[in-house]
């Protein structure tokens, strides 16, 4: 299970944390134990989710807008959870990851090219009637980067459009 991402408390794993940085597992250890030990993060267990590290904030608001992001595969956000998004992805080519509502709950699926190329499909995370009234929101979001002339959107939620 992914949580969301803009929780007041921030929470992360070492293998979150691991596939983030990049860095070795000793750095990592070193890095989290210093943090620690200056009180900047704190060992906690969460249920259903294991061991791990949380950073309090104070200051953030935890309403969460109902909102579509598209998200690259290598960008940051995805790169903390690429162990778990390439398991539950597995066997497919994702082109992009769908943020939706502050938790990844989808991807965008085809073969990339060099050259134009067409989306796949859009597989969502949702329940069913969740995915039928957010579906325009969703297509508009994977349609600003796969439009026009060199991309089109060929099925969404295994449906062709």
């Amino acid at each position: 299970m992914i949580r969301r991402f803009f929780h007041p408390m921030v929470f992360a794993t070492f293998d979150q944390v691991k596939d983030w940085a990049c860095w070795s597992a000793s750095k990592i250890k070193t890095l989290l134990a210093r943090l620690g030990d200056e009180g900047r993060i704190l060992p906690i267990e969460v249920k259903g989710m294991g061991e791990g590290w949380v950073l309090e904030r104070p200051d953030y608001d935890p309403e969460i807008a109902q909102v579509t992001w598209l998200i690259h595969r290598v960008d940051y956000l995805a790169y903390t959870y690429s162990g778990e998004l390439k398991a539950r992805y597995k066997n497919l080519e994702v082109l992009q990851y769908l943020l939706i509502d502050g938790a990844f709950k989808g991807a965008v699926l085809g073969h990339w090219r060099i050259r134009p190329h067409d989306v796949d499909d859009v597989v969502v995370e949702l329940s069913k009637k969740a995915r039928g009234l957010r579906r325009a929101e969703i297509l508009k979001a994977v349609r600003m980067v796969y439009s026009g002339e060199n991309h089109e959107v060929v099925c969404y939620d295994g449906e062709e459009l």
